[in-house]
């Protein structure tokens, strides 16, 4: 029997846009609830802020209400849609997030509220109408005030006071205006919270704040008589998260969250969740929490913006949950999965990844894929370790540690390579794998639905005796004189070959 193990963060600004306005009624509203309930979603994280809110806060700017009148008529088409239609909520006299909580404790359905601690979007425009004044009017809050560079030096920085008290006014807004089961502090919206080389101290700043943010909760949770529980998502490696100030080990330890979510941040979905280094970390302390592995949609073999982009279908998404949920994750997270997406995905896809992929009994009998990513945060001076693109040379290999997860018991197990280059080259191209130092038959080339920057796509067969649990390593080899430039690497795994063949 399966179990409901998902949870499923939501930027609510995708259904203000892909949504009409004879949908934005209460029956309307009710409907998208529904469409994950007897699903294996338990907790819906409903994000109602950017800069702006999407509703009518007392304590900061609404998303349709601007100092500067003609602000949205300068805005793209996206931006003035998302204000129009949360305007014309607010004229019927509906509270988006207040239907949507009280539909999901119809349904069986966890809801949460989700802040966005330090959102950047847009800021390489000031005209942009998702600018709060706030950020506008307090550049010397800024993590690295007058920096022309990107969002990470235009956050704003928690070390200053101001910054924090703007923070947990919302916060407390949250906690008293909606009856949530809890609020999460979604830390990873932006990562950079702390100016560059005051981290350690910032560590020391970002802890005091999470413990104000648990006595909130508790002196709410005593004035409604229900207890509001806190999250936090973090960084996916613990020691990485230390290093953004972000320190989830302590904060469990301090008993300041009940759930911890470690992602990877935007720029591709991470296949190398280490969880069962923040249990060891953790130790007893881990049973005090649930402990929770999530992913972005996006899929990259290194980093933007140098890198196309792929996206997490339905096999390398059940790829992840096994990998997740076999090294020690309570639960399943999926950041930015928004239905109506169909560049990425069909609304039949999408409802088999909510009934699929939060429980390893759903996923570990369908094929899956296990790609081989990167890292997409590092804190300031950690160097980058991208594995791709590899330009392989005689006579070293190129080798690639790919977790995933329990031993196939049957089926097939391929694995998959792109390369790219001059398509004569590659027409001659000869490559030799092996797998935990076994040699893999060649297999005919992949010629359909090549994946990023591929001109050729190489598959080769890997003997079901050599698999091992967790880890298996993946080795490519060229002929002396030869080269080859490897730019996508994965295993997949198909228990039902045998039934289908």
């Amino acid at each position: 029997m399966t179990q409901n193990t998902l949870i499923v963060d939501y930027d609510c600004s995708n259904v203000f846009v892909s949504h009409e306005p004879d949908e934005l009624n209460l029956q309307g509203l009710q409907a998208w609830v529904d469409q994950y309930a007897d699903t294996q979603v338990s907790h819906l994280f409903l994000n109602p802020n950017a800069q702006r809110t999407d509703y009518d806060s007392n304590v900061w700017e609404s998303m349709w209400r601007q100092d500067d009148p003609q602000r949205l008529s300068r805005a793209s088409d996206g931006a003035r849609k998302w204000a129009n239609h949360l305007r014309l909520l607010y004229e019927r006299g509906l509270d988006p997030y207040a239907v949507w909580i009280d539909r999901c404790h119809q349904k069986g359905i966890s809801p949460w509220l989700s802040m966005r601690m330090n959102e950047v979007h847009d800021t390489d425009n000031p005209d942009s109408p998702l600018l709060s004044t706030f950020w506008r009017k307090h550049p010397e809050y800024r993590r690295v005030p007058g920096s022309p560079r990107g969002y990470e030096d235009q956050q704003l920085d928690f070390a200053h006071e101001p910054v924090r008290r703007y923070a947990l006014a919302l916060l407390d807004e949250f906690m008293h205006r909606y009856d949530a089961d809890g609020v999460s502090l979604d830390w990873m919206r932006f990562p950079y919270n702390i100016r560059p080389g005051h981290e350690q101290a910032g560590r020391l700043i970002l802890n005091e704040f999470m413990t104000t943010v648990r006595t909130m909760a508790r002196k709410r949770s005593q004035d409604r008589g229900r207890e509001l529980k806190i999250a936090a998502r973090v960084p996916a490696d613990p020691q990485l998260a230390r290093g953004f100030g972000l320190d989830g080990i302590e904060w469990v330890r301090r008993g300041l969250v009940d759930i911890l979510i470690v992602t990877p941040f935007w720029g591709s979905a991470n296949f190398d969740l280490p969880m069962e280094l923040w249990r060891e970390m953790l130790g007893k302390d881990a049973d005090r929490i649930k402990l929770v592995g999530g992913t972005e949609v996006l899929a990259a073999a290194w980093a933007f913006p140098h890198a196309k982009r792929s996206h997490c279908d339905i096999e390398a998404l059940r790829g992840l949950a096994a990998g997740i949920l076999h090294r020690g994750a309570d639960q399943v997270y999926l950041f930015n999965f928004y239905d109506r997406l169909h560049c990425f995905y069909t609304d039949e896809e999408y409802g088999r990844m909510l009934r699929e992929v939060g429980d390893l009994q759903t996923v570990l009998d369908k094929p899956r894929r296990h790609i081989v990513t990167y890292i997409d945060a590092l804190p300031p001076g950690v160097p980058c370790g991208y594995l791709l693109p590899h330009q392989l040379t005689y006579p070293n290999p190129a080798q690639f540690r790919i977790y995933t997860g329990p031993k196939p018991a049957g089926g097939r197990v391929t694995l998959r390579v792109g390369l790219e280059g001059d398509n004569d080259d590659l027409a001659h191209a000869t490559l030799a794998a092996r797998c935990n130092c076994e040699p893999c038959a060649a297999l005919p080339d992949i010629t359909s639905t090549l994946p990023p920057h591929t001109n050729r796509y190489l598959e080769y067969d890997i003997p079901l005796r050599v698999m091992q649990e967790g880890y298996n390593l993946a080795e490519l080899f060229t002929k002396k004189e030869a080269s080859a430039r490897i730019v996508w690497v994965e295993l997949r795994i198909d228990p039902t070959y045998e039934v289908a063949k």
